[in-house]
């Protein structure tokens, strides 16, 4: 027990690091748009693009990643991704064009698309079941922590100090070390070394779902709740990706803050997504996973549009912010992690989860950022708040016809049943 125990915990702490440095790699740019704007020449919309599209390739490869690493392993995505997008981070800062900063960029959501449903897959399995979802939150905090709330006050202050381009050559020792860690303490896990294994002999292998049933890749978009959680993907990948592409322009511009002021508000955020990322996963473990999804994020959609709506006051902002990171962070561990990986046999999490990735991506941070820069060069960047803010609201909807995945939930309703 103790060396399960242990071994399950080291799989989450390496990955937090890396999930986290993910985070800040690909939001940092985000962050330091009033700079970069002007010395590269660039509009709202070209902002919103080069958002997209990292998105747009990251959507890709999280399809194609995701359902690769089932077959040939997790690790041999996991360990190249990581330096790769390590190492587009650092050469964001050496770009002298929206030409060249937008070739990096795209480089970058290649390696971490194909990075995260590597990743969650193997905690999902590592995990034991009846606390799966605490840990798969856990993991996920990373994001909030690193990307949320330590990303904008580092760049921020970074720039102000030394300049933008410095904020992105420090990036790469971290992701250079994490990459290296992860080769020598993770091991492949068992469906898919098991697989590994089987092809070396010659052998075929069948994944089996609890039911007994045989499950292709092929079947896997015939799971109810994989259709659901690509639609409520779509939804939160708008919200999160047309809200940090502007909300610190918005702060900017709109209510004439300082930069640094800016950070300290936009950080409100990822103190609300640490705790509402670990919080409604744990929660969902006992309570199941649908309600807490629809709760959440209604109340996240509400949370953003106070924050468009809410005044100029530092505080307010700060306060508001930090629901929209309990409730609007809160709930991605669910629809984009916990229920896919739980709705297939774990031989074929990676696709699981690559789908409702990937697809998300594609459309809601590769099309929307593009289309919430229109709307702000067309009728002011309170628009693409509203954009923001009403996207969750949509996603609650979906989250209604979810089958529930939870194994403690599962367990009641079959005895009530019974």
């Amino acid at each position: 027990m103790e060396k399960r125990w242990s071994y399950e915990y080291t799989v989450l702490i390496i990955h937090w690091f890396i999930w986290g440095f993910v985070a800040a790699d690909r939001l940092l740019v985000a962050y330091l748009f009033p700079m970069i704007l002007p010395a590269l020449k660039m509009s709202f919309t070209q902002a919103g693009f080069l958002m997209s599209i990292l998105g747009i390739v990251w959507g890709i490869t999280a399809i194609s990643g995701g359902g690769l690493s089932d077959k040939i392993g997790r690790k041999k995505i996991i360990i190249p991704a990581t330096v790769i997008f390590s190492l587009t981070s650092w050469a964001t800062g050496l770009a002298r064009s929206f030409l060249q900063i937008s070739f990096i960029r795209a480089i970058m959501g290649g390696a971490e698309g194909s990075y995260y449903p590597c990743a969650v897959a193997t905690i999902a399995e590592e995990a034991k079941p009846s606390r799966r979802g605490l840990m798969i939150g856990l993991h996920q905090t990373g994001f909030p922590v690193f990307g949320l709330f330590l990303a904008p006050i580092y760049a921020t202050q970074i720039a102000s100090v030394y300049g933008w381009r410095w904020a992105f050559y420090l990036t790469l020792i971290p992701g250079i070390i994490l990459a290296g860690v992860h080769w020598l303490l993770i091991r492949e896990p068992k469906s898919t070394a098991e697989r590994i294994e089987a092809r070396k002999k010659g052998l075929a292998h069948k994944i089996v779902s609890e039911e007994g049933v045989h499950v292709t890749a092929g079947s896997v978009l015939k799971f109810r709740n994989i259709i659901l959680s690509i639609f409520i993907s779509i939804c939160f990948m708008t919200w999160l990706w047309v809200f940090t592409s502007f909300g610190t322009l918005y702060l900017t511009k709109v209510q004439n803050m300082q930069m640094t002021t800016a950070g300290f508000v936009m950080s409100g955020w990822g103190i609300g997504g640490l705790i509402g990322m670990f919080l409604l996963s744990a929660i969902s473990d006992r309570t199941g996973r649908r309600w807490t999804l629809f709760i959440g994020s209604v109340l996240g959609g509400l949370a953003t549009l106070w924050f468009a709506f809410g005044g100029s006051s530092p505080t307010t902002l700060f306060c508001a912010m930090f629901f929209v990171g309990i409730f609007g962070s809160g709930v991605w561990p669910l629809f984009l992690s916990i229920i896919p990986s739980e709705t297939v046999p774990f031989g074929l999490a990676g696709l699981a989860i690559g789908l409702p990735t990937g697809i998300g991506e594609l459309i809601g941070a590769g099309v929307l950022p593009t289309v919430g820069g229109m709307l702000a060069d067309a009728y002011g960047l309170g628009a693409a708040m509203i954009l923001a803010g009403v996207s969750p609201l949509v996603a609650a909807v979906f989250a209604l016809f979810m089958i529930e995945t939870a194994p403690v939930k599962k367990a009641v309703l079959k005895t009530a049943r019974a």
